[in-house]
């Protein structure tokens, strides 16, 4: 009998234990899934500003006529010799528009906003998406495959953080941002395999970034200093066969998205080498604009640093709430990983030093919550967090309250995920072009960022409140004392939800119901994981 019993419970263990790693498995698939349905559920669809249409067009017409050449009636383009030209950006952002666009020619749904395509406004949606995945992967190589540290990192950088309404977005910021990541992940991996197909493809990946937004070279040198540091100081390898590697796996790509730009550039001013329009085809009639970009200015450096890191509503300690861990835990980063703590540190801090000059540039533009040009440093942020939070947990302080502290967690969890979930459906071009208009802009006014009523999340999380109320009658409590400058006169009427528009129709009335069991069957499975990881 014994025997009997004893091989009864060796099968229900092997069974619990081959069901437990099912679900496990699924782990990365249902994140992936989950950050989707609900970027895609929160999406628009359609362009916040005249640069993402200017670049969509671009990329419809290198695909559709083998040219540059967009329509005249388009926003922020100039012309030249009876041709319009975009003025705005790198061609990268244009190529990531056609899988896109054949997608629309295949199943053509339109929104009737100037005549775009609909599929085509869900590409940050699916790069997203893909970010929160690799972030999850990194953590787990990171964290010596702790997936519930991981799962969590992952959250916070694709949920509770204003990366969420950039998704909605047609920006290249958020691309790049994969580009990065996914890069950096092949170094890091190629670090314990050795494979040399990943020093290839995290070059391919350098020089696109870097045909998309010039300053990406500034992430691709960094990460040619972290590939020659592994080689050199880490595997012993000579010098010279460091920088030949260096030469062939980064110089060449490189050196080609370079030509690229030329090209780009003599197309559309005639000069290789004018990366802006140059100063003569200012103030002509046919152009729309008046005055250049500002330039860089070394004397808004030290403010704008000090924003960075202490402003009550717009420093990346608020936006990016694990980056303070992240501060507090560099000393234990530097002793596990010395190579990556110097490479995620000089990112950051060089990517901060350089739009710390500009004036126009530290928070962004009328369509930018937060600060676009921060946004791929977000998963940098957020990863190394994991090391305070690991030595924490090993502390006495919360083997001592550790109930609270997850409590405390959770819901520190949720309202973050409440919070980045309003900003992300509101309209926000319509909040910011309304301070433009009545004048009350205050993105020069010192005070605006030491006043922690002017804080973006509480405005819109009352906006989102009062669209509630005035849809469904339900009225909820709201953040008080909150300053919003232009509610009265211009309150938000409408969330900005692709499926909540009047040209709603049955198809799309589809998408949303198996995005949203997209969403439950992720939500389902997490809830299995969590309980099967507890009672493992």
């Amino acid at each position: 009998m014994k025997r009997k019993k004893t091989k009864h419970i060796d099968q229900d263990s092997s069974v619990r234990h081959r069901q437990s790693h099912s679900v496990r498995d699924r782990l990365p698939v249902v994140l992936f899934l989950l950050c989707f349905s609900l970027y895609f559920l929160t999406s628009s669809g359609i362009p916040i500003s005249g640069d993402e249409i200017n670049q969509y067009y671009t990329g419809v017409a290198i695909f559709e006529n083998g040219n540059i050449y967009i329509p005249k009636n388009i926003a922020q383009l100039y012309t030249y010799d009876g041709k319009g030209y975009t003025i705005k950006a790198l061609p990268g952002n244009s190529i990531l528009f056609i899988p896109f666009h054949i997608l629309d020619k295949i199943f053509p749904i339109r929104l009737n906003y100037r005549a775009i395509y609909y599929w085509s406004g869900f590409k940050n949606v699916v790069f997203g998406s893909l970010v929160v995945l690799f972030v999850f992967l990194l953590c787990m190589r990171f964290y010596d495959g702790d997936k519930k540290l991981s799962f969590w990192l992952a959250i916070y950088a694709g949920l509770c953080t204003y990366f969420w309404y950039y998704t909605k977005t047609w920006r290249y910021q958020l691309t790049i941002t994969f580009f990065y990541l996914l890069s950096f992940y092949l170094i890091y991996q190629y670090k314990t395999s050795g494979k040399k197909k990943n020093l290839f493809w995290a070059g391919v990946l350098v020089g696109f970034s870097i045909i998309t937004m010039h300053l990406s070279a500034i992430f691709g040198g960094l990460l040619a200093l972290y590939y020659g540091y592994i080689e050199f100081k880490v595997k012993g390898k000579k010098i010279t066969n460091v920088i030949k590697d260096i030469v062939i796996y980064f110089g060449i790509p490189v050196a080609f998205s370079l030509i690229i730009i030329g090209y780009w550039n003599f197309l559309r001013w005639g000069n290789a080498l004018y990366i802006e329009p140059p100063m003569s085809y200012f103030n002509r009639p046919e152009e729309p604009w008046k005055i250049p970009d500002p330039m860089p200015n070394i004397m808004l450096m030290p403010g704008h640093i000090y924003y960075y890191f202490l402003s009550p509503t717009k420093s990346m300690v608020v936006l990016v709430p694990p980056f303070l861990l992240t501060l507090l835990g560099i000393k234990r980063f530097w002793k596990k990983m010395p190579p990556e703590m110097l490479f995620f540190s000089l990112f950051i801090l060089s990517t901060m030093i350089f739009y710390a000059s500009f004036r126009d540039y530290v928070w962004g533009d009328v369509g930018s919550a937060g600060f676009r040009y921060f946004v791929s440093l977000i998963p940098f942020m957020v990863i190394p967090s994991g090391f305070f939070i690991q030595r924490f947990k090993e502390s006495d302080l919360y083997n001592k309250y550790k109930k609270i502290w997850r409590w405390g967690f959770i819901g520190y969890t949720a309202i973050l995920i409440i919070l980045n979930f309003t900003l992300a459906s509101m309209n926000y071009r319509e909040y910011r072009m309304c301070q433009a208009i009545v004048q009350k802009y205050p993105d020069y006014d010192p005070m605006h960022y030491w006043d922690i009523r002017t804080s973006e999340y509480f405005i819109f999380y009352n906006r989102f409140l009062s669209v509630l109320e005035r849809k469904t009658g339900i009225a909820l409590p709201r953040f008080p004392l909150v300053k919003d400058d232009v509610f009265n006169e211009c309150p938000s009427y409408d969330f900005s939800f692709w499926w909540a528009r009047p040209y709603y129709n049955t198809f799309m009335s589809f998408l949303f119901w198996v995005s949203l069991i997209l969403m439950l069957y992720s939500v389902r499975y997490l809830y299995k994981f969590f309980k099967k990881f507890k009672s493992a």
